[in-house]
């Protein structure tokens, strides 16, 4: 991913150069701060199109009942605010995205070419993300 923090007010065009990648792209998520985006997306993601979570924390981002256990996505916004996120499962089968105030998240919009954090538990396991792409 990349990421590019703009202090101007106006919006700036950044074009990218070079040989256009073809097929899947996979992007390793290890523990910790993992900078990752939707650079193949050609139109807004929403969390649960995104495919982090698979229900394996070995393939995907590991849920939990709240911020603290769980994997995060933590997405910067244009107020330089972040945004968390986490993929919420329980023992009586709910399981949906949630934000830090507990709110479903799920249609939340990713847009394209967006970069965001993931924030693996450290005794996790690394895992592949297959990017999203079309």
């Amino acid at each position: 991913g990349v990421m590019v923090r703009r202090i101007a007010p106006q919006d700036v065009n950044l074009y990218v150069c070079g040989p256009i990648k073809l097929g899947v792209t996979v992007a390793p998520v290890e523990p910790g701060f993992n900078l990752v985006g939707t650079l193949k997306s050609l139109s807004p993601l929403t969390l649960d199109s995104l495919n982090l979570y698979t229900g394996d924390p070995t393939t995907g981002m590991a849920s939990g009942l709240n911020l603290t256990v769980s994997d995060n996505l933590l997405v910067v916004q244009p107020s330089g605010a972040t945004a968390s996120y986490f993929f919420f499962k329980d023992t009586h089968g709910n399981a949906l995205w949630l934000d830090a105030l507990f709110n479903p998240a799920g249609n939340t919009p990713i847009p394209a070419g967006s970069a965001f954090f993931i924030k693996r538990q450290p005794a996790l396991s690394p895992f592949n993300w297959i990017i999203p792409a079309e």
